[in-house]
């Protein structure tokens, strides 16, 4: 699967974006799974910090776990007001900080993988003995 060009329309960040289910990493609840942390809890502590500091993770599972959450947020409401498909290339929109947080997200997955991701992802397991939940 190709990866996205983040100045691009939002439709293939979208679909790219749900090419990797990041709960399948995180789960839903702490202790699913791999995660220490709720898919939720880590998406919302990396969002943060990059705004603090632009800082994103360095692993490739963080970044698209990150960047699938930020995905289904944006179609969950949350506290947006805007429309994604519509705002996304709006240059006055007030969330240009959210789409300049999913673009990093985007450069960073691509200078991790280059312009292509073999699909599906391999996820490690923590342990040979559990299995996913999510399948």
């Amino acid at each position: 699967m190709f990866v996205p060009d983040e100045n691009g329309p939002w439709e293939p960040i979208c679909w790219f974006a749900l090419s990797y289910n990041g709960y399948e990493r995180y789960g839903t609840q702490p202790g699913d799974i791999q995660g220490e942390m709720s898919l939720g809890s880590f998406a919302n502590q990396t969002h943060s910090r990059w705004r603090r500091n632009k800082v994103l993770p360095d692993s490739l599972h963080e970044l698209r776990s990150a960047l699938f959450y930020e995905q289904r947020r944006s179609g969950k409401g949350f506290a947006f007001t805007f429309d994604v498909w519509t705002d996304w290339d709006d240059p006055n929109s007030d969330y240009q900080e959210w789409f300049e947080y999913v673009k990093s997200l985007i450069r960073a997955i691509r200078a991790l993988a280059g312009d292509y991701i073999d699909m599906p992802p391999d996820l490690e397991k923590p342990d040979d003995n559990v299995e996913p939940r999510y399948a």
